[in-house]
Parts: structure tokens; sequence; C-alpha cells
């Protein structure tokens, strides 16, 4: 049995682990190629500098990738119900939070061609967030010293052209901020063009930013549009996380602009973090009352779906950031994390059970939290903001468990300047102060 690419699966007639390098595909800021945006090996495990497969240049297409020897051996491995190694992260993340990413792949035909496309061909974005880097924000990437990707739509769609997407169902976009992304309107164009865009969901994954007029009239042809709106606070939170033009205002004009989609659903992807774990009940009575409707009533839901008005899905916090490691719910001291779960564990447990259940986890340890104290005080003094405005609830949390040894570790990296070292060490040794009064 063979994949549309040719991949051979070495259990024909039984799933494998993971359907995705069969029947999925995404192309990344540098052009990478790689089947999810979960698949996650070492950088440069495949392609120098990057967590690609392979990379589309003038010489190198989407076919000869996914034909490559690395993609077989990955969809092989799958097949066999081994992990491979860019897939380690996605299983752990799974076994840590509850939140699998491979249902979105699961297809009773997942061998018979491709089924889902991603496309994130640029980081160029309009806000900094504080989970986020260089590969995803051109913002973070020229303060970390990586390259600006800009779309290349021409070789876009020439590999397009030459890939079969009969049976194409969704087609995603990401980031960068996809409403700033050419790629997204020439793609959608290019579905509309083949006859293939009125059969399609379109997902955008958007921070709310961006007017989406102009892309209106593709989107009303597909068969169901699918925003998700990244809100990881209201108010002082989210303007703290996302740095930029984040409030939550702009999303909702973006809601009320889509409104002339015929069936359009929003889905909210709040990334739990240490910031805004504190936050959660205030984000979810924000949700609510921008749908204007009892989320959870399943009857709200159904009569929306037959008179093909929009959708508002069920909230349920199930993105929980684990890496980077320093903004884990894990790097919270065990009162801290013990506290929030005790909250949490008297409320729903279909949109806080995740949470809970990561909130109950171990300590990850003085280094975690340490790197939490030092990143905090540092990214502040970057983006000229302070925790106190926007998280005063991490007072407790912001104090070195151990000093000399974080101090030293952090002074040794090439991102950290010796102005700023003596700035954070002075601004940490001034919250132990605090702490001690």
């Amino acid at each position: 049995m063979t994949n549309e690419a040719g991949t051979p699966s070495k259990t024909a007639g039984r799933r494998p682990l993971c359907a995705a390098p069969f029947n999925s595909l995404l192309v990344d800021p540098d052009k990478g190629v790689r089947p999810c945006c979960r698949y996650f090996p070492p950088i440069g495990h495949h392609v120098p500098g990057s967590v690609s497969i392979g990379k589309l240049d003038a010489t190198t297409s989407l076919a000869a990738i996914r034909d490559s020897a690395a993609w077989r051996d990955v969809a092989d491995r799958l097949a066999a119900g081994d992990t491979p190694v860019g897939c380690h992260d996605c299983l752990q993340r799974e076994r840590e939070t509850g939140y699998s990413g491979r249902g979105d792949y699961d297809d009773p035909e997942w061998d018979k061609g491709l089924r889902y496309l991603e496309i994130n061909t640029s980081n160029i974005c309009t806000l900094q967030c504080r989970h986020c880097d260089g590969h995803f924000s051109h913002r973070w990437a020229r303060v970390q010293g990586m390259p600006t990707h800009k779309a290349d739509t021409t070789n876009l769609l020439e590999n397009l052209r030459a890939t079969d997407l009969s049976r194409l169902e969704v087609v995603a976009f990401k980031g960068g901020e996809p409403l700033v992304n050419p790629d997204l309107g020439a793609t959608l164009e290019h579905l509309a063009a083949i006859g293939r865009l009125a059969s399609l969901e379109v997902r955008i994954t958007t921070n709310g930013t961006v007017d989406p007029a102009p892309f209106l009239p593709l989107l009303r042809r597909a068969r169901r549009c699918w925003f998700n709106l990244s809100v990881d606070g209201v108010g002082a939170v989210q303007t703290y996380i996302r740095h930029g033009r984040s409030d939550v205002e702009n999303v909702q004009r973006l809601v009320a602009a889509c409104s002339a989609i015929p069936d359009v659903r929003y889905g909210l992807i709040t990334s739990v973090m240490a910031y805004n774990v504190h936050q959660l009940p205030a984000i979810a009575a924000w949700w609510r009352k921008l749908a204007g409707a009892e989320l959870r009533s399943k009857w709200v839901r159904r009569w929306r779906r037959w008179t093909r008005q929009a959708e508002f899905l069920p909230l349920s916090f199930f993105n929980i950031v684990t890496s980077p490691g320093h903004l884990a719910l894990g790097a919270l001291q065990d009162a801290t994390r013990a506290r929030l779960a005790d909250r949490y564990e008297q409320l729903d447990a279909t949109i806080y059970g995740n949470v809970v259940r990561v909130l109950r986890q171990p300590f990850a340890g003085a280094r975690a939290h340490d790197q939490l104290v030092l990143e905090t005080l540092r990214t502040d003094r970057l983006l000229g903001r302070s925790w106190r405005d926007a998280v005063p609830e991490l007072a407790d949390e912001l104090v070195l468990l151990d000093r000399d040894a974080s101090l030293a570790e952090f002074a040794r990296r090439p991102d950290v300047s010796t102005t700023d070292m003596a700035a954070i060490t002075q601004a940490a040794d001034d919250l132990a102060a605090a702490a001690s009064r």
C-alpha cells in the first residue's frame, strides 16, 4: 500500500500511530515542508537550520519532498507504531495535557491522498508574543538575529498546480499573521479556479488585528470558514503577553466584519501559561459575551448550524504551553499551582479539566522557575512593559530559588548583554529584598 506521494506503509489495512505524513502537509515561513505543525525534530535533523524535512526552492518541489527517503521514513515509522524523533514532543504534550493533535488527521481513508493543507509561508506578524519566536514573528526575528521570511507566491502556486488536491478537505492558514500574507488570497483563488473551494473548510488562525475585508469575497465561496482566534487574556494581560495592538476590541471588530460569511465558525485558542493562568475565568466570560449566547447549549449550536449562521464553539482551555519551558505551568511553585488547581476544580471540568490536570503535575524545578523570573525581567526590559501592571498575582513567584547558579547560567547566554545582565540582576535582588520585608 502506498500513499499519494508513493510513501509505503508497512502495515496495510491498519491505521498508523498518526496519519499526518500520509494525508497532510505544511509549508513553513522558511519554505520548509513538514507533515504538520506538531512535527518538531531538533533543528537541522533533516535540513540545516530548519525543523523541516525539505525546503521548497527553484529545484525542489512538494512532490520531491513528500517522496524523499526522510519523509518515507517518518511515514513508515508511524505506520509501524513507532515514534519518529519529530513526533516525540507531540506525544509528550498529549501525555502531559490530555490534548491530542493527532485527531486532526485521523480518517478512515488516511492513505488515499492529501486531505489537509497548511500554508504558513511568511513570518510577517503584527504582534510580538512572549511565547513566540523569530520563526513565526518577524518582530522577534529582528531581535534574535533571524531572517524575515516573505511569501514566494509564484513558487507556491507552481507547486500547488502540480499537486493532486482532489481529496482536499481542509486548507489552513497560520503565521506569522495570515491576513497579511498574500499567499492566503493566492491559494484561495487557485482553489476556486480548480473548482475545489466550494467543497473546502478554510481555517484561519488569526490574532484579530487585521481587517479581513479583502478576503471576504473568497471566503464567502468556501463550504465553511473557521476562524481560530488567538486571545491570551483580556485587558492588560492580553497586551502584556501579545505586545502590540492586541486589544480584544480588535477581535470583536473582526467577528463583526465576518458576519457576511454564510457559514462561519469561531473557536478560541488561548495559550495557557504562567502569565494568564490566573485570568482564565475572565477570558471565558469575555468569550460568552462575544458569542451572545450560552455556549454550552447544544440546541443553540445546532440551530446555528441548521440556519447557517455564525457558530461559536464551546470553550475549552486545551492549548496549554509546554514550550518555552519557563512559561509552562510547571514552572510555578507548588503552593501557587495547588491554589489554582483547587480553584479550577470547583468550576466546569469540560472547560478547566486539562488545566487542573497539568497544575496537579510535579513542580518543574528551581531551574525552570528561575528562568521564568529572569525571562520575565529581561523581556519586560526589552519591550518596555512591567509584570506589575498586568500580572500582579505573580509577585510571590518572581523570586529566584537558586540565585547564584541561575544568574550565572543566564549571564552565559549570548543574547544577554552585560548591561542587560546588570539591570536584570539588580531587579531580581530588589524583588528578593521586597519579598523578605
